[in-house]
């Protein structure tokens, strides 16, 4: 896919977790989509990372993902919440324990080694480049700083990928009228986009472990979460 495409995507994701935020239907659908397990996951998650130093809330949306952070961590640690959109950044809880900081993450604005841990909760198919996002998580990470992902990634086999695909299509019009966001559902039904340019697990556990010391993978049904440990020395595309 060309460059301009993959930004035609990004662009066409951003605006529709925009819509979505502001009109009080994206974590509605999330629940839909994940057979209201979605919060679960998420716990799950974020009880794999330290509360202690600074933690970096990746793509926090409309911070939903950061309410769970918080109140795992409490006043451990601090909480960096980072996402693109300023509209999704105003969604998101304003506290003394979490500032707010618009950016990318292929170019996260931080010091190198300035971060103790980084979460991404179904944020990092929406990067625009995968490996460049993980380089910028390596160089910003302390040595034994910790990253996890928890998200959907793409199946290996082609009737795999198209059945999720088919899944989530069909849920972004179901759950919308099941939640009364039914005009919504066409925008949530746009993350059938990510897809087919996200990495598999395969893939991403590779690329993590040509970063990483300790890489571990915890497998669900359609989703998966990984925790990386302790950066190596030399990072690759620096």
């Amino acid at each position: 896919m060309s460059d301009r495409g993959i930004w035609d995507i990004w662009d066409k994701i951003v605006e529709s977790i925009e819509s979505l935020a502001q009109r009080n239907c994206y974590e509605r659908l999330n629940i839909v989509a994940s057979l209201g397990f979605v919060s679960r996951f998420r716990s799950i998650a974020a009880g794999m990372i330290p509360c202690r130093g600074v933690i970096l809330d990746a793509g926090c949306g409309p911070g939903t993902s950061t309410l769970t952070i918080l109140k795992r961590c409490g006043g451990k640690a601090k909480i960096v919440a980072l996402d693109p959109s300023i509209s999704m950044l105003h969604e998101v809880p304003q506290t003394p324990l979490c500032a707010k900081i618009g950016g990318r993450f292929e170019r996260l604005p931080f010091m190198e080694s300035s971060i103790d841990a980084i979460i991404a909760m179904f944020s990092f198919r929406d990067a625009s480049s995968y490996r460049e996002a993980l380089d910028e998580f390596s160089r910003v990470l302390k040595p034994n700083g910790v990253l996890v992902i928890l998200d959907i990634f793409k199946p290996k086999r082609l009737f795999t990928r198209m059945l999720l695909k088919g899944y989530l299509y069909g849920i972004g019009f179901l759950g919308g009228a099941v939640t009364l966001c039914a005009s919504e559902g066409r925008r949530y039904s746009n993350i059938i986009y990510t897809i087919d340019r996200m990495l598999t697990l395969d893939e991403i556990m590779g690329e993590l472990r040509s970063r990483f010391r300790s890489v571990v993978v915890y497998k669900g049904p359609m989703i998966a979460t990984l925790r990386a440990e302790g950066k190596r020395k030399v990072n690759p595309g620096l």
